[in-house]
């Protein structure tokens, strides 16, 4: 209510929501007509947003939407042997992105951004980059323009089902705590015997 008295008042002139929860704290938002745009993390992995169909229900209601997380905080593109072990149920989706990446001759890391900037109803895309070559590579992507429908298809086939617990990144924090849990429990189990 805050934020609606500041928009009130001329002193917000656009409102908008960055969604941490997934799609149906999306959902919630998109009822409140002062929002005018949200933020979402969405990537190549995360059917999650297609499914709920909240790019055409923002669209319906006029509201922009704005993507984060293109490589999944490095998740898509890192180089296999540095995930996680706590992320180790990644890797057989990872494996079938790089199959793709392969057998299309599209880079990985263009593969997974071209997915996000191919979805005509996003509105802008946030990179982060560490270098001014990244920036250059990130231009040069965009300037290639969409996927081909077909590759589009194959990666939605293939990427149908991964479990919130990968692609959501809120939770890898609690997947890491359990397993150094587990760790030390069995460490200790090993000091004991």
């Amino acid at each position: 209510d805050y934020l609606k008295e500041q928009v009130a008042k001329g002193l917000i002139k656009h409102l908008g929501v960055s969604i941490s929860e997934g799609p149906k704290q999306a959902s919630e938002c998109l009822k409140d007509s002062s929002v005018e745009a949200i933020q979402i993390p969405y990537n190549i992995f995360d059917s999650r947003w297609r499914k709920s169909q909240i790019f055409t229900k923002a669209l319906e209601n006029n509201v922009s939407v704005f993507t984060r997380s293109s490589f999944l905080q490095g998740l898509l593109v890192m180089p296999m042997s540095k995930i996680p072990e706590n992320l180790s149920d990644a890797v057989k989706y990872r494996e079938k992105l790089n199959i793709i990446s392969y057998e299309t001759g599209v880079d990985l890391k263009v593969l997974a951004l071209k997915y996000v900037l191919s979805n005509k109803k996003i509105t802008s895309t946030v990179v982060g980059i560490d270098s001014f070559k990244q920036f250059l590579e990130n231009v040069s992507t965009y300037e290639k323009g969409p996927l081909d429908s077909v590759i589009i298809e194959k990666a939605e086939k293939a990427f149908e089902n991964i479990p919130e617990k990968i692609v959501n990144p809120a939770l890898w924090t609690k997947q890491r705590e359990e397993y150094e849990k587990k760790i030390s429990k069995e460490g200790k189990e090993n000091e004991s015997d």
